[in-house]
């Protein structure tokens, strides 16, 4: 989850490290750092978070892996792109595009920018990226029926188009980064709770197809920052584990490796 210790522009802090470092001492096999920015022009959401847009943030990263691997712990970057969930800066500022709105050409741009911020995670030292696909984000905006209304190959008609764009930067990675100290892992929505969106049976065929492109870990949430923020970080009122059936309905389907 986000922590807001990092600079204004990205850059990770000794703050920033201090805190995942205490997380990882206290015993913990594994990991995420929470969303990274990856087209910092972009209507980004979360300010001080840590920056995987250019090369120059790689040596500060690289401090962090290394504070988190003295303790015997695996760390995960997140790329991490906000789509139509990013606020809009300025006066007078339109509104982000939608997946809906973006061309071949700039979905293929994106799809560059996740690949080169994957692969800065990897020259940082991290073990793997995880791929956000969840919490109404631009992969979960494009796998979600409610909010992909294209008609091309990247459409919501059927689950392979709307995961397309996320399986084409997964297959790239696998091919050019993935390696035994490099992995790909995965964060989906089970259910959008919101009429007309993701639900668990999208849910379960989309993970099928993450399992079948190597994806090690599949983890499991719901809502988002455009649909229901509480069903995405609770806010306390539900029943402990409210959500482990959805992370079962996955696990009946795509087993990730695991017997």
């Amino acid at each position: 989850m986000g922590k807001h210790l990092a600079t204004k522009d990205g850059f990770a802090t000794e703050e920033y490290i201090e805190y995942f470092r205490s997380v990882a001492r206290g015993g913990v096999a594994a990991l995420v750092t929470g969303i990274q920015v990856i087209d910092p022009t972009w209507h980004y959401i979360s300010d001080r978070q840590t920056w995987l847009c250019d090369d120059k943030y790689i040596p500060g990263l690289k401090k962090l892996t290394e504070a988190i691997h003295g303790e015997d712990c695996l760390i995960f970057f997140q790329p991490w792109h906000s789509g139509q969930a990013g606020q809009p800066t300025g006066v007078g500022a339109a509104r982000p595009k939608t997946c809906n709105d973006f061309s071949i050409e700039e979905i293929h741009q994106i799809q560059d920018m996740w690949f080169q911020a994957s692969r800065r995670a990897k020259e940082a030292g991290a073990d793997g990226i995880e791929f956000h696909c969840a919490h109404t984000y631009l992969p979960s905006q494009f796998l979600s029926p409610l909010f992909n209304h294209r008609t091309d190959a990247y459409g919501s008609n059927n689950v392979e188009n709307s995961m397309r764009f996320t399986i084409e930067i997964i297959q790239r990675i696998q091919k050019e980064l993935a390696d035994d100290s490099f992995m790909v892992i995965a964060k989906i929505n089970g259910d959008d709770f919101a009429e007309g969106g993701t639900d668990l049976e999208r849910a379960r065929q989309a993970c099928i197809l993450l399992e079948r492109e190597g994806v090690k870990m599949i983890t499991v949430n719901g809502g988002g920052a455009i649909t229901r923020v509480e069903c995405m970080s609770d806010n306390g009122v539900q029943p402990e584990g409210w959500k482990v059936p959805l992370a079962e309905g996955v696990k009946s389907v795509a087993w990730c490796g695991m017997p």
